[in-house]
């Protein structure tokens, strides 16, 4: 009998076997005239991630707010071969976190909360021992609460925000908030909870009315599969597919479970780069890495580092235990916005900054040398 492993496998192997047919775009020589800016990148997808074993990839540049590409490649679903197109979503893994972050700073700026609260101002029903943690720590993973609060054997179960609370609340510190950096999904489950309380609405009702609504996005909380979104995979070295170890979308509040297009996503980074979103004087401190933070290149919901070929990139990505990996990138001395979105974990090693070497006309890394 054929398992579901062998049946995605098979799959795989036609849709690698069509790119193959169909032929890849290559560079060219130097010296020779490059092609189209698309044409370029639809080597880099075709010949380094796809041909790596991932079904479907989806890219989108914009520079100066403008479109430079937006595209799709392969299958959002190797069972039923469902093609992925620029409105095929994925889950965007830690890149939630920016979104987590700028809803509580968009509080901020009304004067609902300060950097300096408690979390326990907010929030009741968690231990003396929080009472020293800021929000500030929270954002900038310096509060010492352990990376993850979720429990393994009941992650595919539905939790609601009383019950993930009871979770981090049973939790112990890893040292004195803001002693150090420590990345903490934990902190960003209680920022979660804060924007539902202080919103008075769920996560996905404030991310909708404050961030999609106004910026004309279609970017959702995760919630039970839907008809555009991307199945996710496990990717294991030779290219194998197999199923995920998955988590429920409601144990992901503030942490993940967004989903979004690779199009949504630039045209966010370049709002909220740009003066749409925050006032300046938060978003100054969302894109400042500082005190104990500033060793780790974090903000908030950001890392702020330096590019490899100079200057810097203002970025989060991440990947799921739905297996889905996100990159989301901003160069503010070129006003361009990058996201790569793709439907197998873990990440391709060594494709992040592939594209948009090729839109800044940054030679290879091994050529960079």
């Amino acid at each position: 009998m054929t398992t579901k492993t062998e049946m995605v496998h098979a799959s795989l192997c036609l849709l690698m076997a069509s790119a193959v047919l169909s032929g890849h775009t290559q560079l060219p020589s130097r010296g020779a005239s490059m092609p189209p800016l698309a044409e370029r990148v639809d080597a880099v997808v075709q010949d380094q991630i796809l041909a790596k074993g991932v079904p479907s990839a989806s890219v989108a540049v914009m520079r100066d707010g403008k479109m430079l590409v937006q595209r799709a490649w392969g299958v959002a679903d190797v069972d039923t071969r469902k093609k992925a197109d620029i409105s095929t979503t994925h889950q965007i893994a830690s890149s939630t976190k920016q979104f987590t972050a700028a809803l509580v700073l968009k509080l901020v700026d009304r004067g609902r909360v300060s950097l300096d609260d408690s979390i326990t101002k907010h929030l009741s029903g968690l231990k003396p021992e929080f009472a020293p943690i800021t929000i500030e720590q929270l954002l900038n993973h310096t509060s010492r609460l352990g990376n993850d609060y979720r429990e393994p054997a009941t992650r595919l179960e539905p939790r609601t925000p009383a019950q993930l609370l009871s979770l981090i609340a049973a939790t112990s510190f890893a040292n004195k908030p803001g002693a150090a950096f420590l990345y903490s999904n934990t902190g960003y489950a209680l920022l979660g909870m804060l924007v539902e309380k202080l919103y008075a609405k769920s996560y996905a009702d404030a991310l909708r009315d404050e961030i999609a609504k106004p910026l004309g996005l279609t970017l959702a909380k995760c919630a039970e599969p839907r008809p555009d979104d991307a199945t996710g995979y496990r990717r294991a070295e030779d290219g194998t597919l197999s199923p995920p170890p998955g988590l429920h979308h409601s144990q992901m509040l503030g942490v993940g479970g967004i989903c979004a297009t690779p199009g949504d996503l630039v045209k966010w980074t370049h709002a909220l780069h740009t003066g749409k979103v925050l006032a300046a004087p938060t978003y100054t401190a969302m894109t400042t890495p500082r005190g104990v933070a500033a060793a780790n290149n974090y903000g908030f919901g950001t890392y702020v580092r330096p590019a490899p070929w100079g200057g810097i990139t203002i970025t989060h990505g991440g990947v799921t235990t739905t297996g889905h990996v996100s990159e989301l990138q901003w160069y503010p001395k070129e006003s361009v916005a990058y996201s790569l979105l793709y439907n197998a974990a873990p990440r391709v090693p060594g494709v992040a900054d592939l594209i948009p070497r090729l839109v800044l006309g940054v030679p290879p890394a091994e050529k960079s040398k």
